[in-house]
């Protein structure tokens, strides 16, 4: 494995304040880890990562989803892995987009390198399949098949008449265009001999045309072609990652913390086809938001889940929990938290 880490600092939005955070690069064979550690962000901020990837360039994009701004700011830890990419030199650039900032945040670039990695991905010992005698009578030198599927080789090998005890032990390794591959017996001697089908799949290959070199003594060169696969820019993300909130710190530029629980009135209203609606959270508490219509029946949850204090901002864009626009009419939106409810009313207007 290999770690490489960069010293990040520079100057956001006073919505953060100072970032101090830095980027690291854990290479594992055909993946890279990009971690953004002690990130500095605003309470509410909810990130996934998406990458696009331009040959050696790499642009990682910490994309912040929630529609909710606190009064606070603490430190998340966030990471991407991103998997099957060839080998070579790679320069990635991170950046934020946040939906509070208007400019896009820039956040420094990393360089770091993948290897071609060939292993063994999987073998088959066939057992015994006849031919005992006396170990001087060994017959036939044998043959192989070759075959490619996907980014793997697969080498079967029809053995001549050798030790009935065969324990293979197989190994592979890529000089230039070679791959080059051995067998070795690790079972113990016995008096006898016997053939055998044995099955080594060695891989992945990058795209590319390969001479395979096993026994050549015996079998010769044989050449095998890896077919390129066209991947987009998302299949290479395999996961991310955003650490829960730590070292919270109330902005200071910012007002202090509501003292009460407040639901204000939507704006605009009447309105189409969305609308904005704010409530005061004046303790880290589990909220709940609903929409109603005028017979009572709960058109969609807007926000189930704890909040740390402070303004919290939903938008409804006047559709349903199925995504369907509700029709014109009259509205109601409560707003639950523990023995705090407050219900107001609003007007869509198509």
């Amino acid at each position: 494995m290999k770690k490489v880490a960069l010293l990040l600092s520079f100057t956001m939005s006073v919505l953060f304040g100072q970032d101090t955070g830095w980027l690291t690069a854990d290479v594992q064979h055909d993946t890279v880890t990009i971690s953004h550690i002690q990130t500095r962000r605003n309470c509410g901020s909810r990130y996934i990562c998406e990458a696009e990837i331009d040959g050696d360039q790499i642009l990682i994009i910490e994309k912040d989803t929630s529609t909710t701004m606190y009064h606070c700011i603490c430190y998340y830890d966030l990471n991407v892995t991103l998997g099957s990419l060839p080998s070579g030199d790679y320069h990635a650039e991170v950046i934020g987009l946040d939906y509070m900032v208007a400019e896009t945040l820039y956040f420094g670039g990393i360089d770091f390198t993948i290897g071609q990695q060939i292993g063994l991905l999987d073998m088959n010992n066939s057992g015994c399949l006849g031919g005992l005698g006396k170990k001087a009578a060994i017959a036939t030198s044998g043959s192989i098949e070759v075959n490619v599927s996907a980014d793997s080789l697969f080498l079967l090998w029809h053995t001549p008449e050798i030790n009935c005890g065969l324990q293979p032990l197989w190994s592979g390794w890529l000089s230039a265009d070679t791959f080059f591959v051995t067998v070795s017996d690790t079972g113990a001697p016995a008096n006898c001999i016997c053939l055998f089908d044995q099955t080594a799949v060695f891989g992945p290959f990058e795209h590319g045309h390969y001479i395979l070199a096993f026994r050549p003594e015996e079998y010769g060169y044989y050449d095998f072609t890896i077919a390129s696969l066209k991947k987009a820019a998302s299949d290479y993300v395999i996961s991310y990652h955003q650490s829960d909130c730590y070292e919270v710190k109330i902005n200071s530029k910012k007002s202090s913390l509501p003292e009460k629980y407040a639901l204000a009135d939507n704006f605009p209203n009447p309105f189409n086809p969305e609308t904005t609606i704010q409530f005061d959270i004046p303790e880290n508490s589990n909220l709940r938001l609903e929409i109603y219509n005028l017979l009572g029946q709960r058109i969609i949850t807007l926000l189930d889940s704890r909040k740390p204090a402070g303004r919290c901002t939903l938008i409804w864009d006047g559709k349903d929990r199925s995504g369907n626009d509700v029709a014109s009419g009259i509205y109601f939106y409560k707003l639950v938290a523990g023995d705090f409810l407050q219900v107001k009313k609003m007007v869509l207007e198509r």
